[in-house]
């Protein structure tokens, strides 16, 4: 049976003396304000809490870390709470305002979202693009930087055997939320699997 514990970034942290209480929290809901954003509580849960007031917390097995906009889970978790650092590692799974990322090891600064994922797989909110990387950097909410990258709007149907349509790959490239650009260094496009029935234009729409 898991554990969780609910922070109040403004207050201290919960006391180990202290009852446990976990409480429902409009702060926790996927419309949030700038203000809450910054300020608002973080929950985490998991098998197994090792909590030192102040200090770290460890999260094991089926960790998960929420606040609002941005949900995370885990097989393990460290929260620094004194510098709002987290690492996580196994089987990540990071949803950050609608966009999706998987990855194997992740470094973040929770409040400003500057950190990095390695072996990642992405989705991005809004356009739906997606693909992998060998690792990806966070430089603030809206903007990231993907090494060895690739990169489709592509919808992926059921099935092993299925091909995206056109597939851009790149030694780097930037991602920009807010601009809505996406801009490549060292890239090279692959339209193979087109059909012959198709033409470039509508295979972009």
């Amino acid at each position: 049976m898991g554990v969780g514990v609910l922070w109040i970034l403004q207050g201290a942290a919960q006391a180990q003396s202290e009852p446990l209480l976990l409480r429902s929290s409009p702060l926790l809901e996927e419309r949030i304000s700038p203000r809450q954003g910054k300020e608002g509580a973080i929950y985490v849960s998991g098998q197994r809490l090792i909590i030192q007031p102040d200090l770290n917390t460890v999260i094991e097995g089926q960790a998960r870390l929420r606040k609002p906009g941005l949900s995370l889970r885990a097989d393990r978790m460290v929260y620094d709470q004194s510098q709002d650092v987290l690492e996580a590692f196994g089987s990540i799974q990071l949803n950050r305002a609608g966009s999706q990322f998987q990855g194997s090891e992740l470094r973040l600064q929770v409040d400003s979202f500057q950190g990095a994922l390695n072996k990642p797989t992405y989705e991005i909110f809004g356009n739906g693009a997606h693909g992998t990387a060998s690792q990806l950097e966070f430089i603030d909410p809206s903007r990231a930087l993907v090494h060895q990258a690739t990169y489709t709007t592509c919808r992926r149907t059921p099935g092993p055997d299925w091909l995206p349509s056109w597939l851009l790959k790149a030694t780097r490239m930037s991602i920009d939320d807010e601009e809505s650009t996406v801009k490549q260094k060292g890239s090279k496009s692959d339209f193979r699997t087109f059909l012959k029935s198709r033409s470039l234009r509508s295979a972009f729409h």
